[in-house]
């Protein structure tokens, strides 16, 4: 009895975990999609040593004024939100401290195309968080690395999170467990079982 209770106990933390990576996510889409220029909120949910690609972005942005610029951009498309129930998630809490994660997954953005339409732009992420006392961040979680792109409709399936990954997309999380996880062979191991249960057709790559 005893041990299923602290195996139950170490679950329920696991999931709490998870769960405030995923609320640190939901966040970053409320704040990116709030009507109102909120680009100067949104960049502050990054840690000053973040790198961002973004998703209609043509070039890496590493410094803070740069991550703002294009948040004065994204975050100002009129009438831009996420599609109801198309964000998707795996996420892994790692390091020495559990002070790290990974959330990587699906999402779908749409805005008017000034026709009485609606563009739909379906893109896959990964955010790379850090814990942090920064002020005004949700569950103390700091994003240091986001990259996101976005997918052809027919490519992705958001019922199961199951995308054709790029190989360019791939090497770009590696290089982000290069520069920020303490244990790389451990990570970088984990890291691919983790893609190829989230992208099957990933195991041709490796």
């Amino acid at each position: 009895p005893m041990y299923k209770m602290t195996t139950a106990h170490s679950q329920n933390l696991l999931e709490g975990e998870k769960e405030s990576v995923d609320m640190a996510t939901i966040h970053w889409m409320n704040c990116v999609t709030t009507e109102g220029d909120t680009s100067e909120a949104v960049a502050n949910l990054y840690a000053e040593d973040a790198v961002l690609w973004g998703t209609v972005a043509n070039d890496v942005r590493f410094e803070p004024l740069d991550v703002e610029t294009y948040f004065q951009y994204f975050a100002n498309i009129p009438g831009l939100r996420v599609k109801p129930g198309s964000f998707k998630s795996v996420v892994q809490v790692c390091g020495r401290k559990r002070d790290l994660a990974i959330s990587s997954g699906y999402y779908e953005f749409m805005k008017p195309d000034g026709t009485g339409g609606v563009t739909s732009i379906p893109a896959r992420f990964t955010f790379t968080y850090r814990k942090s006392n920064k002020p005004g961040l949700p569950n103390s979680w700091a994003i240091i690395n986001h990259h996101s792109s976005a997918v052809r409709g027919d490519s992705i399936d958001p019922s199961t999170c199951v995308a054709t990954p790029s190989a360019y997309h791939t090497l770009f999380l590696f290089s982000t467990l290069s520069l920020h996880f303490y244990d790389i062979p451990m990570v970088a191991h984990s890291t691919i079982l983790l893609l190829h249960l989230t992208y099957p057709s990933l195991k041709r790559h490796f």
